[in-house]
């Protein structure tokens, strides 16, 4: 035993000491913990930025991810483990759950993929070749020992239903709901019932439903969710206000200043670009900015930056949005925006 203590001591100080060298001319990633972790790059291309993953680097492997030498100062990662917490920088590149190329840093949500906080890789002024840790970035997850229900069936209360992408190459086909502060992807495999699956094909997005079922902590604030019991709640009043908020809207004072609501997201928008995803609920109350009394709020909440806003509902019509924004009180004014090709909710047309 003391003698397999000792070989295993010897192996990693080697590991160690090689990560000071570099090489070979090229960024090398260096798992330096005791998982797989599945990891994502960015970095500047011939004319645009592109990100790629998966890879999935086992322990104490340094796989090649960009093959030198190196023409970039600065490279972006991005690690996706359950059970690990991932320190970013808040520099926002597209991803997808499958394996990916992606072109270009903005508008991810409009072209079907999602976004991601990277942290930036320094390599130096004159680096040709670096190798790089990911424990730099990485720590265990406090809540890794509560991150998988089991076969515990959980009550998950209210969750908003965003829409389904049957269109996925290497994975199952998934549908996303929306609970306070966390994105679930319920997935067309044996764990939920064709009956749970079908009945999922049938509601609209935007449509309020009451879940209980287990949950496995896929990364950041999304989880595998495997559904046992699904019930459609009846329409409030904050539902009905949701409902009027889907689409697009422009603010009637800069024409570049846009936003669009699908389900419980909202995707803001200057000059075309993407700027923010946000996970967005009417409320009775704002209780990030002590606001309640007034009518109905707009709460919204960043999780790429934990960024909460709150707004209050001051006017709505089929063509236009007066928000109050909290607590400063200003008032923002917004035109509806015709969308094409966008699926309309079925709960009834914008009254008055």
């Amino acid at each position: 035993m003391a003698l397999c203590l000792f070989r295993r001591f010897i192996l990693l100080l080697f590991f160690l000491l090689g990560l000071t060298t570099t090489a070979r001319a090229e960024l090398e990633l260096c798992n330096d913990t005791n998982a797989e972790q599945q990891v994502a790059i960015g970095y500047w291309g011939t004319d645009d930025w592109v990100s790629k993953g998966w890879w999935q680097i086992p322990p104490m492997q340094c796989p090649v991810v960009v093959a030198g030498p190196l023409t970039e100062r600065d490279y972006y990662l991005r690690v996706e483990t359950p059970g690990w917490d991932f320190r970013d920088d808040k520099l926002i590149f597209c991803v997808n759950n499958d394996d990916f190329t992606i072109v270009g840093d903005e508008n991810c949500i409009r072209r079907r993929h999602r976004q991601a906080g990277f942290a930036r890789i320094d390599t130096g002024t004159e680096q040709s070749a670096f190798r790089y840790r990911l424990s730099n970035n990485l720590t265990r997850s406090a809540s890794h020992s509560v991150a998988h229900s089991g076969d515990k069936v959980m009550d998950l209360g209210a969750l908003v239903f965003q829409g389904c992408r049957n269109d996925t190459r290497s994975h199952d086909a998934f549908c996303t709901f929306v609970g306070e502060e966390k994105r679930y992807l319920v997935y067309d495999n044996e764990r939920n019932s064709d009956e749970i699956w079908e009945k999922i094909q049938t509601l609209d997005e935007g449509r309020r439903v009451h879940v209980r079922g287990n949950c496995t902590e896929l990364f950041d604030t999304t989880e595998a969710l495997t559904i046992t019991e699904l019930e459609l709640l009846p329409l409030n009043e904050a539902d009905r206000m949701l409902q009027r908020l889907q689409g697009a809207w422009q603010s009637a004072l800069d024409t570049n200043d846009s936003f669009r609501i699908r389900g419980a997201e909202r995707v803001s928008s200057y000059a075309g670009a993407e700027t923010a995803e946000e996970y967005v609920s009417v409320q009775r109350h704002c209780g990030q900015a002590d606001q309640a009394g007034q009518g109905l709020y707009l709460d919204s909440w960043d999780s790429n930056t934990g960024t909460w806003l709150c707004y209050r509902i001051a006017q709505v019509s089929a063509h236009e949005l007066t928000l109050i924004y909290l607590p400063q009180g200003q008032k923002l004014r917004y035109l509806r925006v015709e969308e094409t090709g966008s699926k309309g909710l079925s709960l009834g047309l914008y009254p008055g």
